[in-house]
């Protein structure tokens, strides 16, 4: 059937249903664009990885989305601040770096599961039929009229735009790529295709709550690898950094097993992570752990044609400084929601038909608003301030 003008609506195939995918149907849903989402998984919030933190400015934009409350009933606060150690375990620093938070931004650093904050994202979404699973993207192509994605059981799904929130790792990404250099030979170069290394590798994972920790966060300081700890009396979060020998992109990425789980906690075993316990105990009572990369970089190209990236598609941060998910909230903001996305997006109440000159405008000025600027160095500048001040005042 021919659409005309006035039944033609804009709408927006949102590949990757993780956090930044839902993160997006909310956005989309509460700027009144019409979207679909394509998960290539079988559920909306498996259970892998660990914990997710928001800091206040991502609580305002969860606040915005109808998600807030929701999200802070299974949040804990961290109370007891910040402790930076030594290898034996013993603090080198301490700050009451949450305290800072709260008085100087009005809202805690919220500390959760993954998985539980997927799980809210999920079962607060108005209309879940907007998400299908098991939709594996096997080609994306653009004509004049819009953008068809393929998928891997035959069907396709068609929009006027494509969002790639399927992560590092985007299928989304390799297809905007191919499409650009197809129009504009060599404009996506091997530098940009390996912009996002791998330096270091992760053991992930957490457990119950152990008594003799403090509710903070800490780091452990060694020579090649380093704790990262949240301690709280519901659950432990802990991350085992530790450095490759020679740093790989993801065209020679190993592919990790619970086999290389349990050795690499295996090599750290005896070491300390407070003084009274070393990690050994903390991996004996888990609840889940894991191998991963930790990718960094960041693209210089953002979208193409009617592709646009979001999330960890676009750029990787390391987890240290937590500020990934909240990255995704900002992205969304800047992206599809009035008046932080400028110019806008169409909603459904706005009968069109699709254009190269909707998305012309929004694109770049969302990767110039959204790309890794201002709230979030903001942010990091204000924790490094809050450190100094703390270690100064303990002088």
């Amino acid at each position: 059937m021919i659409q005309t003008l006035s039944d033609k609506r804009f709408r927006a195939v949102i590949v990757g249903g993780g956090v930044t995918g839902l993160v997006a149907a909310h956005a989309f849903t509460k700027a009144g664009i019409d979207h679909v989402v394509l998960e290539r998984g079988d559920e909306a919030a498996p259970p892998t990885g660990a914990s997710i933190a928001i800091y206040p400015h991502g609580a305002r934009i969860l606040q915005q989305l109808g998600l807030l409350e929701q999200t802070q009933k299974i949040a804990d606060p961290l109370e007891d601040g910040a402790t930076n150690r030594w290898p034996d375990g013993t603090p080198i620093q301490w700050s009451d770096l949450w305290r800072f938070v709260r008085e100087n931004h009005g809202a805690e650093l919220m500390l959760l599961e993954r998985r539980g904050y997927l799980q809210v994202l999920w079962e607060n979404l108005p209309d879940r039929s907007k998400v299908l699973f098991q939709k594996k993207v096997t080609d994306i192509v653009e004509d004049d009229d819009g953008v068809e994605v393929f998928l891997s059981d035959g069907t396709s799904e068609r929009g006027d735009i494509v969002v790639g929130a399927d992560g590092v790792h985007s299928t989304v990404r390799e297809k905007m790529w191919e499409y650009a250099n197809r129009l504009e030979p060599g404009i996506i170069d091997v530098k940009e295709k390996k912009a996002i290394t791998t330096q270091w590798k992760c053991l992930l994972g957490f457990g119950p709550g152990e008594p003799h920790l403090k509710n903070e966060l800490s780091v452990v300081y060694n020579q090649g690898h380093s704790f990262l700890l949240g301690t709280q009396p519901r659950r432990c979060f802990y991350f085992v950094f530790q450095r490759v020998k020679r740093p790989w992109t993801r065209y020679n990425r190993p592919h990790y097993t619970q086999k290389d789980a349990e050795e690499m906690a295996a090599s750290v075993a005896d070491m300390p992570i407070s003084e009274t316990m070393v990690f050994g105990e903390l991996w004996k009572k888990r609840w889940r752990g894991s191998v991963v990369d930790i990718e960094e970089g960041i693209l210089s190209r953002w979208h193409y044609g009617r592709t646009v990236l979001v999330g960890d598609t676009a750029h990787k941060i390391t987890p240290n400084m937590a500020l990934g998910g909240n990255s995704a909230l900002r992205h969304q903001l800047h992206l599809s929601l009035p008046p932080y996305s400028q110019p806008p997006l169409p909603s459904i109440s706005e009968p069109t038909l699709p254009s190269y000159e909707t998305h012309h405008g929004v694109f770049p000025a969302y990767h110039q608003n959204a790309g890794l600027g201002q709230l979030d160095f903001e942010n990091v500048q204000y924790l490094d301030f809050a450190v100094s001040s703390a270690a100064k005042a303990g002088e």
